[in-house]
């Protein structure tokens, strides 16, 4: 695109770009780069590096520096236009794309990921990372920069995809990242306490996470009834053109029951506005049923009838590291899953806890540099369910382990056993082999991640790598 295609009212060269670009580090011979000032660093400080890496053009919300050289645009607020910027030069790619947001608390992933399993043609963006599911680039980020958005989603549409199911957690509604996305349907999953070192309070948490349902081109809305703000969004939802689709466990649109017409202890009757549908699904405790009847929700809306449902519904793939299971012979029970906030893990515990003949064990930890007043809670709720706890190390970033973990003891009474071990691989090894076969060990927090995060440095690691090799290897 040329330059000034880019900026139709704004005097520029007539440039080629070939790419837009945030990260210095990651610029291409022949792209602009975006210069503006973050929550963490300034961009500004690094335009001689993107010029070294071959930048031809600089959009910056700062006054051109004396001994630049080469195209500069001041854009003022630069950083709340980057996704209008963003869609203008990969070609408005979600106006040829049907796109589904989820946004909650917990269940984004599970949803999102479900959605790109039984739909076809259908890529993924959340924690995990974008595109296809079985050929993902890696992401850090729940909701990506919004360059990264319209870039992953004209590269999505190139490839055949027509449409995105999309993570979109409230740091990036709260920072415009996903303007200009053309949602079609946005899903409610809960809202629980998290993020409010970022927020402040549960209302400006509520707030932004709100925002992804006043988007102008939604035609539909699931919401999860059973969680106080569903309800309040589904009162204050007043546009006649919006369709709201609600489900819980009483008086919403979609509801679930045991079948009573198989034995199988995986069979359900989800009862949906659309007729009944009984179905087999791959779940290990019993919230799980919540993310399919939103995919359901969704499902509905794209799908032509019921029998179509069924049949894509039979794809229905969980991400890796939530509620993933982990068995050997003479061996408890494994399950790694991401809860990494108070809701999430008393969720995952109590649903564990019925079903487990032995004890409950719990290995967790919690992030450096975020929400510290779940820290607390955390050890409260665990204390309260599990049977034996393991504190350890999260991803601490530039916090001391040790102090996080004593942060976490604060809520968690005298007489629990729990023993706490700054090494994270050390805590899952004696959980488990200090574990009998009927004992359920619960590794929490991290999910699927690939790395612990000390200072600024990404360490390898993976849970369920560690506990899968301790099983197999273990005499």
């Amino acid at each position: 695109m040329l330059l000034s295609q880019l900026f139709p009212d704004i005097d520029v060269p007539t440039i080629k770009i070939s790419d837009l670009c945030h990260d210095s580090r990651l610029t291409t011979p022949g792209s602009a780069f975006l210069a503006y000032k973050g929550a963490e660093s300034n961009g500004h400080d690094y335009v001689s590096e993107a010029i070294s890496k071959g930048a031809v053009a600089i959009i910056a919300e700062e006054p051109r520096k004396r001994d630049a050289t080469l195209p500069w645009i001041q854009i003022p607020n630069l950083i709340a236009r980057r996704s209008e910027i963003a869609a203008r030069f990969f070609g408005h790619p979600s106006k040829s794309m049907q796109c589904i947001g989820i946004t909650g608390t917990n269940g984004k992933t599970s949803v999102a990921w479900g959605l790109a399993s039984t739909l076809g043609d259908t890529i993924f963006m959340g924690s995990l990372g974008r595109g296809f599911l079985d050929k993902l680039e890696d992401e850090t980020l729940t909701t990506s920069d919004p360059v990264v958005i319209q870039r992953s989603m004209r590269h999505g549409l190139d490839a055949g995809a027509t449409r995105v199911a999309m993570e979109v957690s409230s740091h990036a509604l709260a920072q415009n990242r996903v303007e200009n996305v053309d949602f079609d349907v946005a899903v409610f999953t809960n809202l629980t306490q998290d993020h409010l070192d970022y927020h402040g309070d549960m209302t400006r948490y509520a707030d932004a996470k709100s925002r992804l349902f006043d988007y102008p081109a939604l035609k539909r809305i699931v919401v999860n009834s059973d969680d106080p703000f569903g309800q309040a969004l589904i009162k204050r939802k007043s546009r006649n053109d919006v369709e709201v689709i609600s489900y819980g466990d009483r008086n919403a649109d979609i509801t679930w029951d045991r079948s009573l017409s198989e034995s199988s202890s995986d069979a359900w009757l989800f009862h949906t506005p659309w007729g009944c549908q009984s179905m087999r699904l791959p779940i290990a405790a019993d919230f799980e049923l919540n993310n399919c009847a939103a995919i359901l929700g969704v499902l509905s809306f794209y799908l032509p009838d019921q029998e179509a449902i069924h049949e894509a519904i039979k794809n229905l793939q969980k991400p890796p590291g939530r509620l993933q299971v982990f068995t050997h012979p003479n061996r408890p029970k494994v399950i790694v899953d991401y809860a990494h906030t108070p809701d999430a893990l008393n969720r995952v515990l109590l649903a564990l806890k019925r079903t487990t003949l032995g004890e409950l064990v719990c290995v967790f930890g919690c992030g450096g540099n975020r929400d510290k007043s779940k820290r607390q809670l955390m050890g409260a709720c665990a204390a309260s369910i599990a049977d034996r706890l393991y504190i350890t190390s999260d991803n601490p970033r530039n916090e001391d382990p040790a102090c996080i973990i004593h942060d976490v003891l604060v809520g968690i009474p005298r007489a629990t056993r729990a023993i706490s071990m700054l090494d994270r691989r050390n805590a899952i090894e004696a959980a488990i082999l200090e574990s009998k076969p009927d004992d359920c060990v619960v590794i929490a927090g991290k999910g699927a991640e690939r790395y612990q995060i000390f200072g600024g440095q990404r360490i390898p690691f993976n849970d369920a790598e560690v506990a899968e090799s301790l099983l197999r290897n273990a005499s």
